[in-house]
C-alpha cells in the first residue's frame, strides 16, 4: 500500500513538473507588442524615420534596429504624430503597410515602391528590418520631407486617429484622405487647395464628411 502510494506521488510530482515545464514554454513564445516611440521599445530598438519624397500615401521609411537578444514587436498606431523640424513638413501615421522592398519617391506625385504587406513591425535580436509607412502631411505649408529628412515620434492625435481610421472604412482616395488630415491640422478652405493640391467637389465632399464624424466623436 506504502508503495502505491508513493508511486502515486511520483506519477503526480512529474505530471506537475511537465505542467509548469510547458506554462514555462508556453510564456517564452509569447511576445509583447508595444508602439513606436513608446516605453516598451525604449532600449529594446533604435530607429530611424525618414521621408520618400511624397506628401501623401506610402511616404515614411522606417529602419528599426534590435538592441537586444529576443523578439520586438511594434506597431504605429494609427494617428501617430512625426515631427521634422526645419522646413519639412510633419506627419500623421495611417499605419504600418508592410516590409519595405523597393526604392525611390512615393507617394502623391511620386514613383510605385514595393512592399510585402505586414501590419506589425517584427525584430529579431539585433538585427535591422525596414519598413514602410502610410503617414499624410500635417503642416499646409511646408516642404514635402525629402530623402534626407528625419523624423521623431511627437506624440499622438486621436482626431486625426479617427479621421484615418474613417477614410480607409469609407474608402476615401488618398487625395481626399490628405484633405481631410488638413482640415484638422490647418483648417483650410477650398481656394488654399487651388494650384497646391487639387482635388475633384467628390474628394472634397468625402473630406469634409469624414471630419464631422470624427469631430463627432465617431470612428
Amino acid at each position: 500500500m506504502l508503495k502505491q502510494r508513493s508511486r502515486l506521488r511520483g506519477i503526480r510530482w512529474h505530471w506537475v513538473v511537465g505542467l509548469l515545464l510547458l506554462v514555462a514554454l508556453g510564456a517564452v513564445g509569447q511576445q509583447a507588442v508595444g508602439t513606436l516611440g513608446g516605453e516598451y521599445a525604449s532600449g529594446r530598438i533604435s530607429y530611424r524615420a525618414s521621408g520618400l519624397g511624397g506628401s501623401s500615401g506610402p511616404t515614411v521609411k522606417l529602419d528599426v534596429t534590435g538592441r537586444r537578444a529576443g523578439t520586438v514587436q511594434l506597431t504605429v498606431p494609427s494617428g501617430t504624430m512625426l515631427s521634422a523640424g526645419g522646413a519639412a513638413q510633419g506627419m500623421v501615421i495611417s499605419g504600418v503597410l508592410g516590409r519595405f522592398n523597393g526604392s525611390g519617391d512615393s507617394g502623391l506625385g511620386g514613383g510605385a515602391v514595393s512592399y510585402v504587406p505586414e501590419p506589425v513591425i517584427t525584430v529579431h535580436g539585433r538585427e535591422k528590418v525596414t519598413y514602410l509607412l502610410e503617414g499624410y502631411c500635417a503642416e499646409f505649408e511646408k516642404d514635402n520631407p525629402s530623402t534626407d529628412t528625419r523624423f521623431s515620434v511627437k506624440g499622438y492625435d486621436q482626431t486625426l486617429a479617427r479621421v484615418l481610421r474613417l477614410s480607409k472604412q469609407r474608402g476615401l482616395s488618398v487625395r481626399a484622405t490628405q484633405v481631410a488630415v488638413w482640415l484638422i491640422t490647418d483648417h483650410i478652405d477650398r481656394d488654399q487647395l487651388e494650384g497646391k493640391f487639387p482635388v475633384t467637389d467628390a474628394e472634397w465632399s468625402q473630406a469634409k464628411k469624414v471630419v464631422s464624424a470624427a469631430r463627432a466623436g465617431r470612428g
